[in-house]
C-alpha cells in the first residue's frame, strides 16, 4: 500500500485552496459499499463536516501567530495620525507594576514629535515623562490611562530626549510596555 500523501500548507488561503480541490489532503484511497441508501450520502457529510472544523481550527492557529509584542505595536498604531513618522522602532519593554524604564531617543532639534505609549490587555494605566538631556521635564501624562501621548515641540528638547515608561497598573506578573517616537509633519 501507498503512504498518504500530504500538502505543505503555508497559509489560511492554501488550506481554503486544498480542501476546494479534487485532491484533499490526505490523499486515501477508500472504497464505499452502501448496503443502506443515503450512507454514501452521510460519509460525505461527514467528511465534509470533518474538513470545515480543521479549516476553522486552522484559521484560529493563524490568528493566534501574533505576538504580544506586535499587538503592542499595533496598539500604538491605531493612534498616530497620519503624516506622522515613526523615528526608528517602537521600543518594548516587561516591566512588573510599579516598574519603570528610561529610553533615549536622539531628537533634530527642529522637528517635532510625539511619543506614544501602550500596553498589553493586563496593564490598565501607563505613565510618560519625557526630559531632555539636561534633565529637564519637557512634558509628561500620568493620566490614568493605557495609552499617554507626549508631545515634544522643536527646540523644546534639544537633541537628546529621555523618556521614563512606569507601569502604574498591571494585573499579572508582568505586563508589556511599547513606546514610539514619531516626527510630525510641521
Amino acid at each position: 500500500m501507498t503512504p498518504p500523501r500530504f500538502h505543505t500548507l503555508h497559509t489560511l488561503a492554501d488550506a481554503k485552496t486544498t480542501l476546494q480541490s479534487p485532491i484533499a489532503f490526505p490523499r486515501i484511497r477508500t472504497e464505499v459499499h452502501a448496503k443502506t441508501p443515503g450512507t454514501l450520502h452521510m460519509k460525505v457529510r461527514l467528511l465534509a463536516s470533518l474538513a470545515a472544523m480543521a479549516l476553522a481550527g486552522m484559521g484560529a492557529a493563524v490568528a493566534q501567530t501574533q505576538t504580544i509584542e506586535d499587538y503592542v505595536r499595533g496598539l500604538i498604531t491605531e493612534n498616530v495620525e497620519p503624516g506622522e513618522r515613526l523615528i526608528g522602532r517602537v521600543e518594548i519593554r516587561e516591566l512588573e507594576e510599579g516598574d519603570e524604564t528610561w529610553l533615549v531617543f536622539n531628537l533634530d532639534e527642529d522637528k517635532s514629535y510625539f511619543v506614544y505609549g501602550a500596553c498589553d490587555d493586563d496593564c490598565s494605566d501607563i505613565d510618560l515623562t519625557a526630559e531632555d538631556g539636561d534633565g529637564h521635564q519637557v512634558d509628561s501624562d500620568e493620566q490614568d490611562d493605557d495609552a499617554p501621548v507626549l508631545l515634544i515641540s522643536s527646540g523644546e528638547a534639544g537633541d537628546e530626549l529621555h523618556v521614563r515608561a512606569s507601569m502604574a497598573t498591571c494585573e499579572a506578573d508582568v505586563c508589556v510596555l511599547g513606546v514610539g517616537l514619531y516626527e510630525t509633519e510641521s
